[in-house]
């Protein structure tokens, strides 16, 4: 099971830090990176938080790379998949959401979102807030601000590729 994360766990000991250095930690973490981009948008909450980490490592930090890579085995037979819709006029869908503070050294929350277009994951995002969220409904609403700029981008880029959204996109979200 994963830890959470946070500066807290990172090398103890000159022994511990001496096996972390003959941890291949950074090309694990680059071949997830390639996979998250690709195709598996599922582990990119995670990556962001193991990259993050990489200059100090702790032998938590391999464990929980290692629970990735099992998960990612368990599951490789998952994938995407685009699926034909009936004529309901919904091409884009958008779903966002955000915590509180989940960043555990800077105290910041993270935000993300997916869009789909024919049921199928296009543009996914998890990212740290820049700013210090004073509330929940302060970090709700920095989330939905962009997450409408992304829709009026995928507007624009579904009309110029001939796609015709009958209704307006759907966001859907917590708050």
């Amino acid at each position: 099971m994963p830890t959470l994360l946070s500066a807290s766990l990172s090398s103890k000991n000159d022994m511990e830090q001496e096996y972390m250095s003959k941890v291949p930690y950074t090309n694990a973490i680059g071949s997830l990176v390639y996979a998250m981009v690709c195709m598996r948008p599922d582990i990119s909450q995670a990556i962001r938080v193991l990259r993050k980490c990489m200059h100090d490592l702790g032998k938590e930090h391999w464990q929980d790379v290692k629970w990735i890579l099992r998960y990612i085995f368990k599951t490789v037979d998952v994938r995407i998949m685009f699926r034909r819709y009936h004529d309901d006029g919904q091409w884009v869908v958008g779903l966002c959401d955000s915590d509180y503070v989940g960043d555990l050294d800077k105290h910041r929350s993270t935000k993300g979102y997916v869009f789909t277009l024919a049921k199928a994951p296009i543009i996914w995002k998890p990212t740290l807030q820049s700013t210090v969220a004073l509330s929940t409904i302060e970090v709700e609403y920095m989330v939905g601000t962009e997450h409408v700029k992304v829709v009026i981008w995928m507007q624009v880029l579904l009309h110029e590729l001939g796609g015709r959204q009958k209704k307006h996109v759907k966001v859907h979200c917590d708050s």
